[in-house]
């Protein structure tokens, strides 16, 4: 058995590679990098064996192996984190009261607070766009963000 790998050394690292990088893409999600550099570093040592550039040893194989995965996460890992990082804002809840529209029961400027009942709760209805003048009772608006409570509306269209 152990004859077998030695006489397919590149094809046994490309097959690594491929596999470790699966299961980081697959199965982690991304989560821990370490598999898909490790796995990046092994596909990349079965090529270079096969095309003649690394001799065809386990020391070899391995040395250029810890090679490639230390060049491939010095340069990939500050963009692979961001990647990681990038995330909704957590400070904005997603409503599905955003776009609902209504009229209002008071008069609303960007200094006076109106209400409006709404599911059952009397919430508070502020501005969420800058707007010249008081708006009427009556007045169609449409929410655009809301926090707890408070559901911020602009004139609707």
């Amino acid at each position: 058995m152990l004859e077998f790998f030695h006489n397919n050394l590149a094809e046994f690292f490309i097959a690594l590679g491929i596999l470790l990088m699966a299961i980081e893409a697959g199965i982690m999600g991304f989560a821990t990098l370490f598999l898909f550099f490790i796995g990046a570093g092994a596909l990349l040592t079965g090529i270079a064996m096969n095309l003649g550039w690394v001799a065809y040893d386990w020391t070899s194989a391995f040395i250029s192996l810890a090679v490639i995965s230390a060049v491939i996460t010095a340069a990939l890992w500050k963009p692979m984190k961001n990647l990681q990082n990038q995330t909704d804002d957590p400070a904005k809840p997603h409503s599905d009261f955003v776009g609902v529209e209504f009229d209002l029961t008071s008069e609303l400027s960007s200094k006076q607070v109106s209400s409006y009942k709404y599911s059952g709760i009397l919430w508070a209805v502020r501005a969420g766009v800058p707007i010249p003048e008081t708006l009427p009772s009556g007045t169609k608006v449409r929410v655009v963000s809301v926090e707890v409570g408070t559901l911020y509306v602009a004139p609707a269209e």
